[in-house]
């Protein structure tokens, strides 16, 4: 019963996680001046596109069914995997969109480098989700001890 508790309290700081991820930055497109050792950015955060949105809705649902996992039984916190998998989803969905992350990664006669970049924001997403994808397996296929 104790293991199940540590499953379900994961599933909901995990699914905490990827529901504040998108306040966190998670593109961005970087100018470096290597002989300055100098450099400018601009950052687009996880809210700035609709798939924010989706990632922070499935992170609170991953949460509650932690709750419920807790409160009710291991299967709903197997359940979890649904919008682990769903945050997952458009979390790679942003990514490859080239409107988001333009294409450009270019070198003007050795002095300026420019190039898009994945902020860490995009990575704690992806990093949480995985995580109640795993937690919420756990849940589902150990088996119960008699």
């Amino acid at each position: 019963m104790g293991g199940h508790r540590v499953v379900s309290t994961g599933v909901i700081l995990a699914g905490a996680g990827l529901a504040v991820s998108p306040l966190l930055p998670w593109a961005g497109v970087r100018a470096e001046v290597p002989v300055l050792g100098r450099g400018l950015g601009t950052s687009v955060l996880g809210f700035d596109d609709a798939a924010g949105w989706f990632v922070c809705v499935a992170g609170v649902v991953a949460a509650v069914l932690g709750v419920a996992g807790l409160t009710h039984g291991r299967a709903f916190t197997g359940f979890a995997i649904v919008p682990g998998a769903a945050g997952a989803l458009a979390l790679a969905v942003f990514i490859n969109r080239p409107e988001r992350l333009l294409d450009l990664s270019v070198t003007i006669a050795g002095l300026v480098r420019v190039g898009p970049r994945i902020e860490y924001g995009w990575f704690v997403g992806l990093g949480a989700s995985i995580l109640i994808n795993v937690l919420a397996a756990i849940a589902l296929f150990r088996r119960q001890r008699s």
